[in-house]
């Protein structure tokens, strides 16, 4: 049994499935807080702590989780106490970066390349993640990360205030796209934002309902509402997480998991067998 309700961050080791990391505790609305990080090596049926252990009474949180695709020994985790990294498995950790950090990913192609973010401001290292530097673009609020395949020299950026930026210099420089479609000012809690692998065209985000783009961000549709029997397509408010697995976009909300299949014109949700709510974080094994 773990300590701490909730999970924030989730890695599989892609070599070896059975292989997992959580972080742990509510890092979106910091209900419950974080005892650190976990690891699994029976695909989930029992857990034990890592060397990055916090105690519960400090009341931190931890938020994202990211395992080298070339190297599953090395990993990161974002907390609001630093960012932190482990080149041994989970057995030892160090702080990389002091501050309160949120979204992580790798440069496509490139883990020497990462990214980060915090709540002002977008973080890139160069070194494989020893050091990080602070791009000098002005932005607030929740900062989330999205990469592509199809393009790796992008990186996009879905910020709580000013709109989505989009660099293609690694990080490097950035240029406001446009404005997000929020229909309410609660993007700090339940906020999330992805592009498509195959088509930078296409992009996706959700707060309390979600949207997609077709043009890179300038303009946004929906593609659900929170409530039943509506014209867009239903799932549960409150999106915290969306992640592609080939082309099909799975979507965490607090009601649950669903997933699109054709873009996000149709959903289908998988509630019926999962015992749990506000489901915060989605990971997926490429080789299984």
């Amino acid at each position: 049994r773990l300590p701490s309700m909730g999970v924030s961050g989730i890695a599989i080791n892609p070599q070896n499935p059975q292989e997992i990391f959580i972080s742990t505790g509510d890092g979106d609305g910091g209900y419950t807080y974080t005892s650190g990080v976990f690891k699994s090596e029976d695909g989930g049926d029992s857990w034990n702590i890592t060397g990055f252990e916090v105690d519960l009474p400090l009341r931190k949180n931890s938020k994202d989780l990211i395992m080298n695709p070339d190297n599953p020994e090395i990993l990161f985790v974002s907390t609001s106490i630093g960012l932190y990294k482990t080149i041994d498995g989970g057995d030892n950790w160090y702080l990389v970066n002091e501050g309160q950090f949120d979204d992580l990913c790798f440069k496509p192609g490139d883990p020497t390349t990462v990214y980060a973010s915090t709540v002002t401001g977008f973080y890139v290292s160069r070194d494989g993640g020893e050091s990080f530097n602070k791009n000098d673009i002005s932005v607030s609020g929740r900062v989330l990360i999205s990469v592509s395949e199809a393009d790796p020299e992008a990186v996009f950026l879905a910020t709580g205030m000013q709109g989505t930026f989009k660099s293609i210099d690694s990080g490097d420089t950035f240029t406001l796209i446009g404005e997000l479609p929020f229909d309410n000012g609660t993007h700090g809690y339940m906020f999330t934002f992805a592009v498509s692998p195959t088509d930078t065209s296409e992009m996706h985000t959700g707060t309390m309902n979600s949207f997609k783009s077709t043009d890179g961000g300038r303009t946004w549709t929906g593609t659900t509402w929170w409530t039943w029997n509506n014209d867009l397509g239903y799932t549960h408010c409150d999106f915290h997480d969306m992640v592609y697995l080939g082309d099909t976009l799975f979507t965490c909300t607090d009601g649950g998991l669903s997933y699109s299949t054709d873009k996000g014109e149709n959903w289908t949700t998988c509630f019926d067998n999962a015992n749990c709510t506000q489901i915060y974080e989605i990971a997926v094994c490429k080789s299984n």
